[in-house]
């Protein structure tokens, strides 16, 4: 079954409206602005009856952002495990409204968060099915879906 950008976009603009009360707005591709700076990328993996995982990634300092929101404290006072704990949470989340829209039964493991500058992270025997960018505030969001490839 393919991915469905659009489903994806309206699954992660309720997940960042209902958790956090945020609005997000459609955005343009900006890997070199994400590539350059400290970053932080959430991952959970479906399988089942479709298999495949999906990634939330933003710059770490609208992560600490997430993480305020979330937590309800001053971004300042927020620790990086904080800072991991919060964009986990909202790739489990999204992951997880996902997995109930495609072919089932399937699980979802548990999120697995890199943090860093200058990272890449490679799902072998898999290719993005949809890549999705917003901004928050002028900040760079990304939802990847990563399909196992035939």
């Amino acid at each position: 079954m393919s991915v469905d950008d659009e489903s994806v976009c309206e699954l992660t603009e309720r997940v960042f409206g209902t958790t956090l009360g945020w609005d997000l707005q459609r955005g343009a591709a900006e890997r070199a602005r994400l590539a350059n700076e400290r970053s932080v990328t959430g991952c959970v993996h479906v399988s089942g009856g479709w298999n495949g995982a999906m990634t939330v990634s933003c710059g770490t300092e609208l992560a600490r952002r997430i993480a305020s929101a979330m937590f309800e404290v001053p971004a300042e006072d927020t620790s990086l495990d904080e800072v991991r704990d919060a964009v986990g949470e909202l790739a489990n989340m999204i992951g997880g409204g996902f997995k109930a829209l495609m072919p089932g039964p399937s699980t979802l493991s548990m999120p697995t968060v890199a943090e860093g500058r200058d990272y890449s992270l490679h799902m072998p025997g898999s290719a993005v099915g949809a890549e999705l960018w917003f901004l928050r505030e002028g900040e760079p969001i990304v939802v990847r879906v990563h399909e196992r490839a035939a």
